[in-house]
């Protein structure tokens, strides 16, 4: 039986940690959200832990994600992981010493699938790959690799966003899947639901104001809190 449908709240805009990431998350704690993160890029180590902690001690699960795709970021996301103790490891690529290291800690890997990251027709952190690459991408990581879920940008995907989710939804459907980036109205936010997903990313979305251009991050994190809450009650 697959559990509720959770919006994860990254701190981040366009990719990046925002500076006032700290200031951010303690203006909202109190609101009904419990899953909550950010990225590698622009943030040091001692803030990494400095909020992982103030998350955890705010009853929050946390996520940690290596935006950066290179041997040097995987290495200090396995240090952040003995020093922080961040739950989750998501949204990097497979580096098998990265997962031996999260699975030495009890922490849960889900790694990306397909190519992100990319330049598509002068677009950037465009998703590539066919559907075969990242289906087989996918089966051979929980197969072979025993990670714990997969992320997907799907909506940042080159050609057919939905049709790639449906592949997915039909190729792993016990599986634990993580939409990034791009959930950014309601919309979709109900399709998330709808489908079954385990969690979906929203960052940019609330930092640029998206449901609320004259409210801060908290008033729009407020009005996509309730909306959920409200359509999907828990219990």
């Amino acid at each position: 039986m697959k559990t509720r449908t959770e919006l994860m709240v990254m701190l981040t805009c366009n990719d990046v940690t925002v500076p006032n990431a700290y200031e951010l998350f303690d203006s909202a704690k109190d609101l009904p959200v419990f899953d909550w993160g950010f990225k590698s890029a622009n943030i040091s180590d001692d803030e990494v832990v400095r909020l992982i902690k103030y998350m955890k001690e705010n009853g929050k699960t946390t996520f940690y994600e290596v935006i950066e795709r290179n041997k040097p970021a995987y290495q200090r996301g396995e240090r952040l992981a003995g020093l922080a103790g961040f739950d989750y490891g998501m949204g990097m690529k497979y580096d098998a010493d990265l997962h031996a290291t999260l699975k030495s800690l009890g922490i849960k890997f889900c790694p990306t699938l397909g190519k992100p990251g990319c330049v598509y027709n002068g677009q950037h952190g465009v998703l590539m790959g066919t559907p075969d690459e990242i289906v087989d991408e996918g089966k051979y990581l929980l197969s072979e690799k025993g990670v714990d879920g997969i992320t997907i940008p799907v909506f940042r995907y080159y050609q057919d966003s939905h049709a790639l989710l449906a592949r997915i939804l039909k190729e792993f459907p016990d599986t634990p899947i993580f939409i990034a980036g791009s959930v950014d109205s309601f919309e979709k936010i109900d399709m998330m639901f709808d489908l079954g997903i385990a969690k979906f990313t929203m960052g940019s979305a609330l930092i640029n104001r998206k449901y609320n251009p004259d409210g801060d991050f908290r008033a729009n994190l407020e009005i996509v809190a309730n909306y959920i809450e409200q359509k999907y009650p828990r219990g």
